[in-house]
């Protein structure tokens, strides 16, 4: 690591804003602040700084992941304190993300409890942090509300101490202590819309997902408050022409803003593509609902709070196939939807950066601009990270994951 509370230049690479493009580019940080990004240019480089080249590589803002579970081999859900949270976020660095919300749901949970220990947890270690891990940015709630007719859900579908829905809603809103910023609810599930228009009253992003509702059921829930699509296609209503359900009344809802898991196992390339040709160029976000197994060998069996799991290259399933999650970090799903779904650079790298920054209302990240905090990632050819830098401390990551060229 360099500590860098000066002047520094990161000179040479192809930079991608996302708003523009700029090769060779050029970002100067003091501080915790970008000064300068744009073309390269010798006379905006301040007297005294130090210059780190990057020539051959791509300087993008640092990802933000909307929807993890863990990484480094914990989730969320299962952190006993705050260095459980803090070497996930330093995992979560090291292959660019500089920020997140940890995600907790029933996978791990199933007493209202545990959802209230988790929430107590996390909020204590939501902010910025200290720029060694990335900045933990809230909570996004994946449960309890969500429909038993999804595969997978029923297995581990919390009963213990929770009653009636609108009560224990207020009990975990008040174990968050303000931390929740998004929350899913099934249309279909007792009192969802009390639910949604709760969440949405107390300043919560409301998402559809793990649901079995109808295409009209959503429509209706949407008119609720619900302005967010959980991981689209996945643990929905499968589509069909004649029964579009929940995927398609998201996608045709403008004001709604649908998650894409892009490592081409989740979703099908084209689909990934076809999610962002439909939606308003700032209504998709990338997100990897990553479950902490980025170093487990493939073909493997784990236990993942007491769920068994079979590892597989690019995700988890549970031993009867149904996806439990994905393995690969977010450099490497910009990198897919650029390689396998044919989306520009640019595109791809607002998906996972400017977009998520959008999404939570953040002005401080997302962009690479004057003035924004510097959170910051150097891609190599490849996409694995080359730099990552948050808050304007530098971190140079030796041990990455990331695929063959």
């Amino acid at each position: 690591m360099v500590d860098s509370p000066g002047l520094i230049a990161i000179s040479g690479g192809h930079l991608v804003t996302p708003l523009d493009e700029f090769s060779p580019g050029l970002v100067v940080l003091r501080g915790e602040t970008i000064e300068y990004a744009g073309p390269f240019s010798t006379a905006c480089i301040p007297p005294g700084a130090g210059v780190i080249e990057t020539g051959g590589r791509m300087i993008v803002p640092g990802f933000i992941d909307l929807h993890v579970h863990g990484a480094g081999g914990l989730l969320f859900a299962a952190a006993r304190s705050a260095a459980d949270i803090g070497a996930a976020a330093r995992c979560l660095l090291s292959s660019g993300t500089t920020a997140f919300l940890a995600t907790i749901g029933s996978m791990a949970l199933s007493t209202k409890s545990g959802y209230a220990g988790a929430l107590d947890i996390l909020s204590r270690c939501t902010g910025p942090g200290d720029g060694g891990g990335a900045s933990l940015l809230g909570v996004y709630l994946e449960g309890p509300y969500l429909s038993e007719s999804m595969p997978g859900v029923s297995k581990a579908w919390p009963k213990e101490g929770f009653g009636d829905p609108l009560r224990d809603a207020r009990d975990l809103l008040e174990a968050s202590r303000g931390t929740i910023r998004i929350a899913v609810v099934a249309p279909e599930v007792p009192e969802a819309e009390a639910l949604v228009r709760m969440f949405a009253r107390a300043g919560i992003i409301v998402s559809l997902g793990h649901s079995g509702a109808s295409y009209e059921t959503s429509i209706q829930a949407i008119g609720w408050g619900i302005t967010h699509a959980t991981h689209t296609f996945n643990a929905m209503r499968p589509f069909h022409h004649r029964d579009p359900g929940p995927a398609a009344a998201t996608l045709l809802s403008p004001h709604v803003t649908n998650e894409v898991i892009g490592d081409g196992i989740h979703l099908h390339p084209a689909v990934a593509r076809l999610v962002t040709e439909i939606k308003p160029h700032d209504k998709v976000v990338l997100v990897t609902d990553g479950i902490g197994l980025e170093t487990a060998a493939p073909g493997s069996r784990v236990t993942v709070a007491g769920v068994e799991l079979l590892v597989a290259d690019d995700c988890a399933t549970l031993v009867d196939g149904t996806l439990a999650g994905g393995r690969l970090p977010l450099n490497m799903h910009v990198r897919r939807m650029v390689e396998h779904a044919g989306l520009s650079l640019k595109r791809a790298v607002e998906l996972a950066t400017l977009n998520p920054s959008r999404e939570l209302g953040l002005r401080e990240i997302g962009c690479l601009a004057p003035g924004k905090r510097a959170d910051i990632v150097v891609l190599n050819p490849d996409f694995s990270i080359y730099l990552a830098c948050c808050g304007g401390k530098i971190q140079f990551a030796c041990q990455v994951r990331g695929e063959k060229p």
